[in-house]
């Protein structure tokens, strides 16, 4: 029998440890932070081309460059995001090993690519279909509810992985859907603690009664500059939230792991 609150009290104290978050939070703040800027610095003039239509060759090749050089950093974050997940889940499985942690998920870091393209693109086809992309979706998220940790555990390529995760969800359905359940309240629950800061500061700004699209747009810039200091750490503490629920989810999924693999845990 899996000892569900054992694993979220276990993932609860690993995930308040700052060493295990604080990879996540670097690159997350350095990323958004580039992004903010970038859009202040932009969003007025895109939304002059997008309401008054002026495609003009130079408007778009602007445009389509932009939206390119996005494009190329969402993939460099994504891709260091998947070698700090990798180290996390070596971390949960042996926690006294957090330097190896990082070479160990560098070296089976092809392995967590493919495995995060395979589920990404069933995930994407699974929200195509109308009405019930939704539950699809989730019953993807299912079947490879464990599919990391098999990867960093086991060592096991891609496929292999892929499968026993399959297996794990025919073998212990009821399991992974009450895991999955479990890890996603506790999730959501940190998530919307550390947002209540952020959530009053947006809730009192003031300026915005423009009513064209640009005048709402720039008064919000300009009340996000005027305030910068509070956005700045209330956007702090909501991105450490964050950070603390996916290092919660990964702990907690490689403790329910271990026990459904009857695995020691170091």
């Amino acid at each position: 029998m899996v000892d569900y609150t054992g694993a979220i009290k276990r993932g609860l104290k690993f995930s308040l440890q700052p060493k295990r978050w604080s990879a996540f939070f670097i690159l997350d703040f350095v990323f958004l932070t580039i992004l903010l800027f970038s859009v202040s610095g932009n969003l007025i003039p895109l939304a002059s081309v997008l309401v008054n239509y002026s495609f003009s060759s130079i408007a778009f090749s602007s445009v389509f460059m932009y939206v390119l050089a996005l494009l190329i950093g969402l993939c460099v974050w994504v891709l260091l995001r998947l070698w700090i997940t990798g180290a996390v889940v070596y971390q949960s499985y042996k926690e006294k090993d957090f330097g190896k942690s990082w070479k160990v998920s560098k070296e089976r870091f092809f392995s967590l690519t493919g495995a995060l393209i395979v589920i990404t693109s069933l995930s994407l086809i699974s929200n195509l279909v109308i009405l019930v992309g939704w539950l699809l979706s989730i019953i993807v998220s299912l079947l490879f509810f464990f599919v990391f940790q098999d990867l960093m555990i086991t060592n096991k390529d891609t496929f292999l992985a892929l499968n026993a995760s399959l297996k794990i969800f025919k073998r212990k359905p009821l399991t992974v859907i009450i895991a999955w359940i479990l890890v996603t309240i506790v999730s959501l629950v940190i998530v919307g603690i550390f947002s209540i800061p952020l959530l009053l500061f947006l809730l009192n700004l003031s300026g915005v009664g423009a009513s064209s699209l640009i005048g709402i747009l720039t008064a919000l810039v300009f009340s996000l500059e005027t305030n910068t200091a509070a956005l700045l750490l209330t956007g702090v503490i909501l991105l450490i939230g964050i950070e603390i629920s996916q290092v919660f989810a990964l702990k907690t999924q490689t403790e329910i792991y271990l026990q459904v693999k009857k695995r020691r845990l170091f």
